[in-house]
């Protein structure tokens, strides 16, 4: 009896709590439903990166209820439809908002377009970076590879050069893609000559000073710093002293033997040098011929080519020129030594080469006593039958051009008298010396 008693309250309760159940569920099916969303705020961006997701930030929806109640909702908590990234051009976005077992859609005009290069990666070990003014940037080489926004690493060949034509002072090339930009160093410089080389030497290389230079024979080969070269004959050049600069036209001295030779090519002038010999112009043989009177001298007396005949010397020089020249004091040296009697010849030399003479033919008559005259006497007074005693007896004796000396009595002296005994009546001795006489007086009482 009890036990059916509990029973039917636990049925009850039952019944009750499922009553409830029920009303609350009818009461939450009454309550505000979904009944439309519409777009509130656009997306700041409306483009689309290839191959990437739309961003939707900035975008939001609204919810309108049953009771005409809102809630605004973010797109990008919103499920995505229709939009093919893989496909360029403007496409439709559609945006579903679903809440319960109802759902509603609305949609967004997006463009996709190509997906920004953040950066670009060079790989340049391969790549040519030194050029000359004028020629195309080479490409070969070059590894370019482009880090997208969309988080892609590609490899690209699609790139923008700039400049491609290299000018002297560049110093860089920019490579260039989808906003993308890295640059590659590069040198560039103006071509020009670097060297120029004598191909082949002139047909004339021995000179001695004076002569006229000549280049005829002679090719030169200009290299330029690209490589090339260019070709030049001795007519196309030209030729100058390396000291001065002036034009050479021959050596001035024998160290004057390098040549600087000129090439002037459409890029700039470039200079090399030419090596020659030069020898210095010497005499080698001289011969001196009397052409009028005779050179005539008296012994002791120097030698000299001043009013004493005419000399003539013929000179050949070690290039073979020849020269025939009126000899003088100032060109022609004989030594300081005094001409001897009977002497027939001198030997000169022409300036300051010694080895070089002539022998010039001479007369040279000995001195001759003209006349003596007794400047101190020697002993006047004697006994008859004394010998005369001459010690002390000076002459002065007059030579012949006027000259003159003094001799002193000696015994080798050749000083003699008469007569050489005093006798009773002798008042004068007379003196003798080379073929002349002079008298003094005895004073004898």
């Amino acid at each position: 009896m009890l036990y059916n008693i509990r029973m039917k309250k636990i049925i009850l309760v039952i019944l009750i709590l499922s009553l409830c159940v029920i009303t609350l569920g009818v009461l939450a099916a009454c309550g505000p439903s979904p009944v439309g969303i519409v777009v509130k705020t656009s997306p700041k961006s409306k483009t689309v990166p290839q191959g990437g997701q739309p961003d939707l930030t900035g975008g939001v929806v609204t919810v309108t209820y049953s009771d005409e109640t809102t809630k605004d909702v973010p797109m990008s908590e919103l499920e995505q439809r229709g939009l093919n990234t893989a496909e360029l051009g403007k496409q439709t976005l559609v945006l579903v908002y679903t809440e319960g077992k109802m759902s509603f859609s609305t949609t967004v005009e997006m463009t996709v377009a190509l997906a920004k290069a953040t950066r670009l990666e060079l790989a340049t070990d391969n790549v040519k970076k030194d050029y000359f003014s004028g020629e195309n940037f080479d490409r070969r080489g070059l590894v370019v590879t482009a880090y997208y926004e969309t988080g892609n690493v590609a490899e690209i060949t699609n790139y923008e050069i700039s400049p491609t034509r290299l000018t002297s002072g560049t110093a860089e090339v920019t490579v260039s893609y989808r906003s993308a930009r890295a640059v590659i160093p590069v040198t560039v410089v103006d071509r020009a000559p670097s060297k120029l080389e004598i191909t082949k030497a002139p047909t004339k290389t021995t000179y001695y000073m004076g002569d006229t230079f000549s280049a005829e024979g002679l090719t030169a080969l200009v290299t330029f710093n690209d490589g090339t070269t260019q070709s030049f004959a001795a007519s196309e050049l030209r030729y100058s002293h390396k000291l001065n600069g002036m034009e050479y036209l021959s050596p001035d001295f024998a160290t004057d033997d390098v040549v600087l030779v000129t090439a002037t090519t459409a890029l700039g002038e470039i200079t090399g040098e030419l090596k020659i010999s030069v020898s210095e112009v010497l005499p080698v043989q001289m011969t001196a011929t009397v052409t009028e009177g005779e050179l005539s001298f008296l012994e002791g007396s120097d030698f000299s080519f001043g009013g004493k005949g005419n000399v003539s010397v013929f000179i050949r020089y070690n290039n073979g020129d020849t020269e025939t020249v009126v000899a003088t004091d100032d060109i022609f040296f004989a030594p300081s030594v005094p001409l001897e009697a009977g002497q027939t010849s001198v030997q000169v030399t022409l300036g300051d080469y010694d080895a070089v003479k002539a022998t010039v033919p001479i007369t040279v008559r000995p001195l001759e006593v003209e006349s003596i005259q007794i400047l101190s006497a020697p002993k006047r007074q004697y006994e008859a039958g004394e010998p005369v005693d001459l010690s002390g007896l000076i002459l002065l004796v007059r030579l012949t051009g006027g000259a003159s000396d003094q001799v002193i009595y000696s015994a080798e002296s050749g000083i003699t008298c008469t007569p050489t005994v005093v006798a009773a009546d002798t008042i004068i001795i007379t003196v003798h010396y080379q073929g002349c006489s002079a008298t003094f007086a005895l004073e004898n009482e």
